[in-house]
Protein backbone atom coordinates (compact mmCIF):
# COMPACT_ATOMS: atom_id res chain seq x y z
CA UNK A 1 0.00 0.00 0.00
CA UNK A 2 1.33 3.42 -0.95
CA UNK A 3 1.83 6.11 1.60
CA UNK A 4 -0.10 9.36 1.21
CA UNK A 5 1.91 12.37 0.08
CA UNK A 6 0.36 14.92 2.39
CA UNK A 7 3.10 17.45 1.69
CA UNK A 8 1.61 17.96 -1.76
CA UNK A 9 -2.05 17.12 -1.26
CA UNK A 10 -2.63 18.13 2.38
CA UNK A 11 -3.67 21.74 1.76
CA UNK A 12 -5.98 20.69 -1.07
CA UNK A 13 -7.65 18.03 1.04
CA UNK A 14 -8.14 20.48 3.89
CA UNK A 15 -9.54 23.13 1.53
CA UNK A 16 -12.10 20.65 0.22
CA UNK A 17 -13.00 19.64 3.77
CA UNK A 18 -13.38 23.30 4.77
CA UNK A 19 -15.73 23.81 1.81
CA UNK A 20 -17.87 20.91 3.07
CA UNK A 21 -17.79 22.32 6.61
CA UNK A 22 -18.84 25.73 5.29
CA UNK A 23 -21.81 24.14 3.53
CA UNK A 24 -22.86 22.43 6.77
CA UNK A 25 -22.50 25.68 8.75
CA UNK A 26 -24.58 27.66 6.27
CA UNK A 27 -27.21 24.91 5.97
CA UNK A 28 -27.57 24.75 9.74
CA UNK A 29 -29.11 28.24 9.61
CA UNK A 30 -32.40 26.49 8.88
CA UNK A 31 -32.43 24.85 12.31
CA UNK A 32 -29.95 26.60 14.57
CA UNK A 33 -30.37 30.05 16.11
CA UNK A 34 -28.50 32.94 14.51
CA UNK A 35 -25.93 33.12 17.31
CA UNK A 36 -25.12 29.42 16.89
CA UNK A 37 -24.55 29.88 13.18
CA UNK A 38 -22.40 32.94 13.91
CA UNK A 39 -20.24 30.92 16.31
CA UNK A 40 -19.86 28.10 13.76
CA UNK A 41 -18.88 30.61 11.10
CA UNK A 42 -16.31 32.15 13.48
CA UNK A 43 -14.79 28.71 14.10
CA UNK A 44 -14.77 28.09 10.34
CA UNK A 45 -13.00 31.41 9.72
CA UNK A 46 -10.33 30.59 12.32
CA UNK A 47 -9.79 27.18 10.72
CA UNK A 48 -9.46 28.78 7.28
CA UNK A 49 -6.83 31.19 8.63
CA UNK A 50 -4.89 28.31 10.20
CA UNK A 51 -4.96 26.37 6.92
CA UNK A 52 -3.76 29.45 5.04
CA UNK A 53 -0.93 29.96 7.50
CA UNK A 54 0.15 26.32 7.61
CA UNK A 55 -0.13 25.56 3.88
CA UNK A 56 3.57 26.13 3.19
CA UNK A 57 5.42 25.48 6.47
CA UNK A 58 3.34 22.47 7.67
CA UNK A 59 1.29 21.11 4.75
CA UNK A 60 0.72 17.66 6.26
CA UNK A 61 -0.80 19.12 9.42
CA UNK A 62 -3.46 21.05 7.55
CA UNK A 63 -5.47 17.85 6.99
CA UNK A 64 -6.42 17.75 10.67
CA UNK A 65 -7.60 21.37 10.92
CA UNK A 66 -11.11 20.82 9.43
CA UNK A 67 -11.58 17.84 11.73
CA UNK A 68 -10.75 20.00 14.72
CA UNK A 69 -13.08 22.70 13.39
CA UNK A 70 -15.98 20.27 13.08
CA UNK A 71 -15.30 18.99 16.57
CA UNK A 72 -15.00 22.41 18.20
CA UNK A 73 -18.08 23.84 16.51
CA UNK A 74 -20.22 21.22 18.19
CA UNK A 75 -20.35 18.80 15.26
CA UNK A 76 -23.08 20.70 13.39
CA UNK A 77 -24.89 17.72 11.78
CA UNK A 78 -25.21 15.93 15.10
CA UNK A 79 -26.18 19.10 16.95
CA UNK A 80 -28.93 19.83 14.42
CA UNK A 81 -30.22 16.26 14.41
CA UNK A 82 -30.29 16.19 18.20
CA UNK A 83 -32.06 19.53 18.48
CA UNK A 84 -34.86 18.91 15.98
CA UNK A 85 -36.98 16.65 18.14
CA UNK A 86 -36.07 18.18 21.49
CA UNK A 87 -38.78 20.84 21.44
CA UNK A 88 -41.53 18.37 20.50
CA UNK A 89 -41.42 16.44 23.75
Amino acid sequence: MRRLRLRRSGPWISTAALACLLWVCVASALFAPWWGVAMMMAVWAMCALVVLGWARPHPARTVYVPLAGARSSGSPPLACAGGVGAHER
